[in-house]
């Protein structure tokens, strides 16, 4: 049987869970609700060094490779552009291609 003292602290464990989750829930859904920041990014410059560094090319030269179908591409299936976390602050067309690709499983 528990004592007084472990009861107690069992209630107080309990309330700190409780009070962490009405806190908590309410933040993760305005976390979840907030719009995609990549929908605001402006298309990667092909000129830029990180482009140059991995070859990016605005549309894709290579027979059934580009960004729609590369596993780092973020956008949604239809999407003329997407986020690619190679390219932090700018979205890739989804028809690009650079050498950094990846077939999607």
């Amino acid at each position: 049987m528990k004592t007084e003292n472990e009861l107690s602290n069992s209630r107080r464990r309990f309330a700190r869970m409780i009070g962490a989750g009405m806190v908590g829930l309410p933040l993760a859904s305005l976390l979840t609700s907030l719009p995609s920041r990549a929908n605001d990014a402006p298309l990667l410059d092909a000129g830029s060094d990180a482009a140059k560094a991995l070859q990016y090319m605005d549309v894709s030269d290579k027979e059934g490779k580009d960004c729609s179908n590369c596993t780092l591409y973020q956008g949604a299936a239809g999407d003329a552009a997407g986020a690619c976390p190679l390219f932090q602050g700018s979205t890739v067309a989804a028809s690009a291609w650079c050498s950094a690709w990846v077939p999607k499983a």
